[in-house]
């Protein structure tokens, strides 16, 4: 059996205090868990807003879904605000080629945010 010396304990122990310091604050630090669209975000009362430019060759579908247990979240594209939502929600917004900037804000939000471009 393989037995750790003192150096490895200390570099496991900083390891581990480390990560659940990180997790801590990403759980509970207002930030969201996960980088839409490729894993749907979990959001603990998050304040921060998720930014994109989008640079589309053709028309294209923005679908935006997910539920939220409290807070609310609003969908601005290029700075005018398009939709809001409190609950569980899957909306579909048209959009045409072009660049658009957006923006979606959440306010204490917490449960779950996805969005694809179709």
């Amino acid at each position: 059996m393989y037995k750790f010396k003192r150096w490895q304990w200390g570099l496991i122990i900083v390891g581990l205090l480390t990560y659940f310091t990180i997790i801590t604050f990403q759980v509970y630090g207002n930030f969201y868990l996960g980088y839409p669209p490729y894993t749907p975000a979990f959001l603990s009362h998050t304040r921060r807003p998720l930014e994109r430019t989008l640079t589309l060759t053709r028309a294209s579908s923005l679908r935006i879904w997910g539920g939220l247990k409290e807070g609310r979240i609003s969908v601005r594209i290029n700075d005018v605000l398009k939709r809001e939502f409190v609950d569980d929600y899957d909306v579909r917004l048209t959009l045409a080629a072009g660049t658009y900037a957006l923006k979606i804000e959440m306010n204490e939000a917490t449960g779950s945010l996805n969005y694809s471009l179709e």
